[in-house]
């Protein structure tokens, strides 16, 4: 197998991660009551809902699955339409510096002739849609205003995407990520999260799908065995735990991962959970944390760092169990 051509992307970190669900009312119920992630945003228009803890616009995009077209602004059919039919990943978002940065990578996948998908204005952020070669669509964007907040509420419903002409004027060289960022807590819900941490990628085609990350993407390889990857960017420990469907695994999105703040008690919040019918698994090998599934299966893994830097938060890619049985 020939390597991809290196473009290199090189996002800042993973975002956030953007699902089709079945029942988008009882998916926004357990991301806000359950796993305490505020809602900020709905779009009616689309069937969606938006979650975040403060830390950036969104950790969590959720729409509900249909068969056909997703219209935004002036018509501007948006890169999920025809693809959500059933609930899954619609896609990963990984964060740039800045809109110039993108865009200088655009160039450089246009020359190198890697087809991207799509283009979005999504009116907080400009974004260029990729897919790996599982199918995975994977957005790249990069922040365009200073307070999101203004755009991202509840008291807006408005269509939110629109066309993004990415190439028609000189890009803004400003960051405008998040910096020193004001969470939020949900009252009442057994977690505080700080932000969403990492994913995990079960891919059909391994190999491939593995190198579009390090020379597309251009993230950078932790460590890897013949069936397991992990891969983090420059403002991270950790951002995708990519896994061989060797192991009879779903393609597709396995489980998101969201590091909670020092004040959950995971004990309490277990007992919580209990209380309402929810049977979540308490982890406390590399990390302590607690694991359980959202309203269409998909794991999510609530946990906290038992030591500072990645070698107690990623495990050996010798120890193949440890991305299963959590």
């Amino acid at each position: 197998m020939n390597a991809m051509p290196q473009v290199r992307l090189s996002p800042r970190r993973l975002g956030h991660v953007n699902m089709f669900v079945a029942d988008l009312e009882k998916s926004i119920a357990f991301y806000s009551d359950v796993a305490g992630i505020e809602l900020v945003r709905r779009e009616p228009g689309i069937r969606g809902g938006f979650h975040s803890n403060g830390n950036t616009h969104h950790d969590i995009g959720l729409i509900e699955a249909s068969q056909g077209e997703v219209i935004g602004r002036d018509g501007y059919k948006q890169p999920s339409s025809w693809r959500g039919k059933r609930p899954g990943l619609n896609h990963l978002g990984w964060e740039m510096d800045s809109e110039g940065t993108l865009v200088s990578a655009l160039h450089r996948a246009q020359q190198r002739g890697i087809e991207v998908t799509a283009y979005a204005d999504h009116l907080i952020t400009h974004s260029a849609y990729l897919r790996d070669p599982d199918d995975n669509w994977h957005e790249f964007y990069a922040d365009i205003v200073e307070d999101w907040r203004d755009i991202f509420n509840l008291d807006r419903e408005d269509l939110v995407s629109g066309k993004w002409e990415w190439n028609k004027k000189p890009p803004d060289e400003n960051a405008y990520y998040p910096k020193g960022p004001k969470r939020r807590r949900v009252a009442g819900a057994p977690f505080g999260t700080v932000r969403i941490s990492h994913a995990r990628l079960v891919a059909r085609d391994y190999p491939a799908v593995l190198d579009f990350f390090c020379n597309i993407g251009g993230m950078e390889l932790v460590d890897s065995g013949e069936d397991i990857a992990f891969l983090r960017n420059k403002s991270s420990d950790l951002d995708l735990i990519l896994i061989s469907d060797k192991y009879d695994l779903e393609p597709g999105l396995h489980s998101t991962s969201f590091l909670i703040d020092n004040d959950t008690v995971l004990t309490e919040a277990q007992k919580m959970l209990e209380d309402r019918g929810m049977s979540p698994v308490l982890t406390t090998d590399r990390k302590q944390g607690l694991m359980m599934s959202d309203p269409d299966g998909v794991q999510i893994e609530f946990y906290r760092r038992i030591s500072p830097g990645f070698q107690m938060l990623v495990p050996s890619a010798s120890d193949r169990n440890w991305p299963f049985k959590e």
